[in-house]
């Protein structure tokens, strides 16, 4: 049997090896990605450590560079936003201070005088000079 390279029915998958299938290799577009992956990572460590020039992969090599800086950067906001949320979640899980001493019921809210009401519409009228229902001005 010689050796070929045949495609199978999915697009992305190439299967090497016999053209019966005997001891065939598949390899799926994945591998494919992943091993492009793997030599760019490994030229941009030459890169970056001197063991590989080229003028026209330095631009490319900065903007990478960049690219990291910013993502390292937004990493470090996005740490301090979540501990913000902690100690917004420890605040709310705290026990709340009641507002009244506990035993005694609530201050009553204030009630308008009842010695003066509105002329025009008779509601009780506050400590203002105009009604607070209708605006006419008490007197």
């Amino acid at each position: 049997m010689s050796e070929r390279t045949a495609v199978s029915g999915d697009p992305r998958t190439i299967m090497t090896g016999s053209v019966r299938g005997e001891n065939a290799d598949v390899i799926t577009f994945e591998d494919f990605k992943k091993a492009k992956l793997k030599i760019g990572e490994m030229a941009i460590g030459m890169l970056r450590a001197g063991t590989l020039t080229s003028p026209d992969m330095q631009a490319p090599l900065d903007q990478i560079t960049g690219i990291q800086q910013q993502i390292a950067s937004l990493e470090g906001e996005i740490g301090q936003k979540r501990a913000a949320i902690e100690v917004i979640k420890a605040e709310d899980q705290a026990p709340k201070e009641p507002t009244a001493p506990t035993g005694e019921p609530a201050a009553p809210p204030p009630q308008p005088s009842a010695s003066r009401f509105c002329p025009q519409c008779g509601a009780p009228a506050g400590a203002g000079i105009f009604c607070t229902q209708c605006g006419s001005k008490l007197a």
